[in-house]
């Protein structure tokens, strides 16, 4: 909560047209729900992020600061058969499915092209929703073999 007061109090100081044209511009922002962003790996109990990068490959990846969780989440992930990696600095652990794992995983491919599909069918930005088609084009998520 202390955001929104910082927010607030630095508004406070604005003049009331800029003011008004600020909240009308939070109030009409997209919320997400909670989720929207990642998927369960199938197999597992692991929910991971979905992260179309700018090269439009996707990576799957999960951030954990507790270095025993990310280990955990390492082997559940290796015992389900997925090609895992993790990395790790000073403040965070994180732990990731590359862009040729998961189009050459069919498992996995499926649930990622359908998230895919729904943020596609969703996003009003075209250039995001330009990227996000080249992802799924290049996870072969249009073919039907």
């Amino acid at each position: 909560m202390q955001d929104v007061k910082e927010l607030i109090e630095l508004g406070a100081g604005l003049p009331d047209g800029e003011k008004f044209r600020r909240i009308i511009e939070l109030a009409s922002k997209e919320v997400r729900e909670p989720g929207n962003l990642s998927i369960i790996v199938p197999g597992t109990s692991v929910r991971m992020n979905v992260n179309v990068r700018g090269d439009c490959r996707v990576v799957l990846r999960v951030w954990r600061k507790d270095e025993s969780e990310a280990l955990r989440i390492y082997e559940e992930l290796k015992r389900a058969g997925y090609e895992v990696t993790m990395f790790s600095n000073e403040e965070a652990h994180l732990v990731l499915i590359t862009h040729a794992n998961v189009r050459e995983n069919t498992r996995l491919r499926e649930p990622v092209c359908r998230k895919l599909d729904e943020w596609f069918e969703n996003e009003k930005d075209i250039k995001r929703k330009g990227r996000i088609a080249k992802t799924m084009q290049n996870l072969k998520c249009l073919d039907n073999t």
